[in-house]
Formats: structure tokens, sequence, C-alpha cells
């Protein structure tokens, strides 16, 4: 007589008897990438600096108006050369290329990349605390590409030195977007692809991209309550490469309260969070405190020891 072996469920919430397991799963809930998109010299970067566990990737200067020790100028770098090329034989700006892997041995990410891989994978308690002690050890697990505006500019060259490189002389171009009839927006695309996906492998387990939105006056007219994912300043379809891909998309704003970050879902928009604790809520990031000598001179700052970010970051200690 031969004795039946139970054969495991794999991809069911089965028993191998077939009872249902009802066994929660973890998961991560703070969002892995997220986009933050506001008026110009809102508030986005002043909530950022100094902020313990962040660390900025300044593509536009902006950084430098500020005390702080958690920036980097990603347009500059200690190479003599333009661009790294990486094994897959795409161009990554030296600046960038540095700082993303100085953040990989920093932040170990080797060990979380396996980590969080076995996680997602099974979803175990086992799982989940081994790669939350390697979160917990890094000195900059959330990192923030401060614009997306002027990080394009760093894209639009590197995918013209990546095209240059591959035509004959004859055939090399001054601009991309002459690389073709269509806008070079096949390079431009495959190019954000590439550095979008390094940057979010080699840097850090937490991504945010801070967008401005377009300086036209229609769009300038808008209030935040109004402003969206269409606003952004990047031309065509570019904005959705960030903000499909993106677990969160909100839109920061200021008033004589704080500063908030807005997930609610607009109708024409992407704003909103996969991670339930954010989706379609307004949530309070920092209080501001008032500043100035007389009522003409009077303005709100960004209060330094009073910011909420543990609110968006669940797991993290701040």
């Amino acid at each position: 007589m031969t004795t039946e072996i139970a054969i495991p469920y794999r991809r069911l919430p089965l028993t191998p008897e077939g009872k249902i397991i009802e066994k929660r799963k973890k998961i991560l809930r703070s969002p892995r990438t997220q986009v933050i998109i506001s008026f110009p010299k809102s508030g986005k970067t002043d909530s950022m600096i100094d902020q313990p566990k962040f660390f900025i990737g300044d593509c536009e200067g902006g950084t430098d108006k500020f005390e702080g020790i958690n920036y980097t100028d990603l347009t500059k770098s200690v190479s003599e050369q333009l661009y790294a090329v990486t094994k897959s034989g795409s161009f990554i700006p030296s600046g960038l290329y540095e700082v993303c892997q100085e953040l990989y041995r920093a932040n170990n990410m080797k060990a979380f990349n396996k980590a969080y891989e076995l996680f997602n994978e099974s979803k175990s308690e086992e799982d989940y605390a081994e790669m939350m002690e390697l979160i917990k050890a890094m000195p900059f697990p959330v990192f923030v590409v401060d614009t997306i505006t002027s990080f394009m500019k760093m894209v639009y060259s590197a995918a013209l030195a990546e095209y240059n490189a591959s035509v004959d002389p004859a055939r090399q171009k001054t601009d991309i977007r002459r690389a073709d009839n269509f806008g070079g927006t096949q390079f431009i695309r495959r190019k954000v692809e590439d550095i979008k996906a390094f940057i979010e492998k080699s840097a850090a387990p937490f991504i945010i991209y801070n967008g401005h939105i377009k300086m036209r006056k229609s769009v300038l007219s808008k209030t935040e309550e109004e402003i969206s994912t269409v606003d952004m300043a990047l031309e065509g379809q570019l904005p959705l490469i960030f903000t499909h891909t993106a677990d969160a998309v909100c839109i920061f704003y200021r008033n004589e309260e704080g500063c908030f970050l807005d997930y609610t879902k607009k109708n024409d928009s992407d704003t909103d969070a996969r991670p339930r604790h954010l989706g379609n809520r307004v949530i309070k990031i920092s209080e501001l405190h008032q500043f100035g000598m007389n009522e003409q001179q009077e303005q709100y700052l960004i209060e330094k020891g009073k910011t909420y970010w543990n609110r968006i970051y669940p797991e993290l200690e701040f």
C-alpha cells in the first residue's frame, strides 16, 4: 500500500492539505519610490535639509543656499570623465555615478537587495526582520533627487553622449532631440529608465523624486489643490515614467499651519499612494515658526526639530 505525499502549494495561500492559511504576510509599508510635486521654492528641500536618514542629490545647485551636511551637487564629479559606463554599456553622469557608488557601499545595498528579494518572495517575519536590520544600520536610507526638472538636463546630456558613441562621427548630433524625426524620444526615454533603475538599485531603499510645476501662466495661476502631475515641468509623456511606477505621488504645500503632503486622488492625475497609510490622505510633515522683525518682514520658516517624516516612512527611526 502506497502513501500519498501532500504536494505543497507554492502560489496559493493553502496548506499541503488544501486548507486556507489565514496568517497575514508582512509588508514593507514605506514607499520605495515617491514623487513630490510643488511650486518652486515652496520648502520641499528645506524640509529635508539635515533631516536624519535623508541624503539629497542636488541637480541644480539650490542646496548651496542651505546650512546643512546631508547633500551634494550631482552635477560635479571628482573624475575627469563626464560619464561612467556601466557593464551594460549605459552612460551615467559621473557625479551621479560617484554618489550612488558611495551610497551603495555606505548603505550596504548589495546585502539589502538580496534581503529584499528574499522578503518580497516570502513575506515572512524572519526575512522582514533581516531586511529591517539592514535598513536600520543605513546612514541614508532615503535618497532624494532634487529636482527632476534639472535631473532631465543630465539625462539629455548622457543620452546624447551614448548616442554619439554608437554612430559614425558624420552622424553625431549636438542635441539628442535632433537624433531622429521624433525628437529623440526613444533615446531619452530609454536613458531615463536606465538611470532611474541605476539609482533605485544602487543608492537607497527609498527614493524621492522632487518635481516642480511648469512656469506657465495657466499653471502658475492654479492653487496647490488644483495642480497635478500633468503640470510637472517635463516634456511630453516624461512625467508618466516617474509617476506610473512610483509607489506614491503627492503635492507638497505649506501654509501658516505647517507643511503638508497631499496624496488625495485628482481626477486628471496620478496623485495617490499604494501604501494604505498614505492613500488619499493629506499628511502634515513639519511645523513652522514665525520669523521677522515686523509685519512687512514676517514669514514662516520650517522648524527643524519638528518634522514628521515617520508618518511617511513608518519603518524608519527618525
